[in-house]
């Protein structure tokens, strides 16, 4: 019984963790991805840096996170 257990924990466990080999995978092969900031998070942003101002007003056009790698 403890060995089927053993077993089925080992699968169960690799079959968890494939997706995030795939994604790791993945992530390598991707070349530079430029993801730009949903306009809900933008607003935060505005937001959290207005009020660091002390009554000051700062505004946005997009924000846009570049993701790449560095070789």
């Amino acid at each position: 019984m403890q060995r089927w257990l053993g077993s089925a924990l080992g699968l169960a466990l690799s079959v968890a963790m494939l997706p995030l080999a795939l994604l790791a995978a993945l992530a390598l092969f991707v070349p530079a991805l430029d993801v730009h900031v949903p306009s809900w998070a933008t607003a935060r942003i505005e937001a959290r840096v207005a009020d660091s101002l002390a009554g000051g007003a700062v505004e946005f056009g997009a924000i846009t996170v570049g993701l790449g790698r560095d070789l």
